[in-house]
């Protein structure tokens, strides 16, 4: 059986795998952040009940409408260009959360960060495929699991960072990590600047270069095309060298005479 021929991870897709990895440790880090600090929120302002449920009620709401928003985002300005896009919208939702001053600016910036926040759940997938056609498993399940601890981390250190900073600093500080996740993009996104204009333009469509995905899977399917051939060639001249009653009739290895012609020309038929 042929192997299957892999890059490594880092193999000119190193900004690619960061910033796939940043972007996963920020999808929920909105809709985990406020809820262990409901109480400090509620001594500078107040909070009703019915603003409690509404902050739950948004984040699979707005997951839904992105489903619908995100693929025409893809197509206006690209896969790369709508993460980063993404991205600069969550950090300003959190940042509108950590100065609000009153509970209808806390439920704008929340809005904001969350439908952006859905946006990045589905584009983030089709990322995957993109830069990294050769493992979508593997880097599907790295994600995965960067999703779900990013939903522990910030229920976990919101409550102690409020109360030795704050709530607006437990707010702010989610921005931080958004914000990060902009300098790999950053560097994708320059690459891809640099890149001759016509050849930019192909690669915009067909991904094409020397790391591309589709560089590297055609180079992938190439190679087992021609380990596949030289087998096929192999087993096809064993074939030959037998005569209709199955004696061998030379040894490829050691020389002798040709085949027969009807016989070798039945296993390899003229081009």
């Amino acid at each position: 059986m042929l192997e299957s021929r892999r890059l490594p991870l880092w193999a000119g897709r190193t900004a690619a795998l960061l910033g796939i990895v940043l972007v996963a440790f920020t999808l929920r880090q909105a809709v985990a952040a406020v809820s262990p600090i409901i109480g400090d929120i509620r001594t500078d302002f107040p909070v009703s009940n019915l603003d409690v449920s509404l902050l739950g009620t948004l984040p699979p709401l707005l997951f839904a409408i992105s489903g619908f928003t995100a693929p025409r985002v893809a197509r206006r300005i690209g896969l790369d260009g709508g993460i980063v896009l993404a991205l600069v919208l969550i950090t300003v939702g959190h940042l509108v959360r950590a100065v609000a001053p009153g509970v209808a600016m806390l439920l704008v910036g929340s809005i904001v960060a969350f439908a952006r926040t859905g946006v990045g759940n589905v584009l983030l997938p089709s990322v995957v495929r993109r830069y990294f056609p050769d493992r979508v498993a593997l880097l599907t399940a790295v994600y995965a699991c960067i999703v779900g601890v990013s939903t522990a981390v910030p229920a976990a250190l919101a409550a102690p960072i409020a109360q030795y900073s704050g709530w607006r600093t437990s707010l702010a500080v989610c921005a931080v990590t958004s914000t990060a996740a902009l300098v790999p993009w950053h560097v994708v996104l320059t690459q891809q600047r640099r890149l001759p204009h016509g050849r930019r333009s192909r690669q915009s469509r067909t991904h094409r270069g020397r790391h591309s995905p589709v560089a590297i899977t055609r180079r992938t399917v190439d190679h087992r095309a021609l380990l596949l051939e030289r087998d096929l060639h192999l087993r096809g001249l064993r074939l030959a060298t037998r005569d209709p009653a199955g004696r061998r009739q030379i040894d490829p290895d050691r020389g002798g005479r040709a085949p027969p012609p009807s016989l070798a020309s039945s296993v390899f038929p003229a081009r």
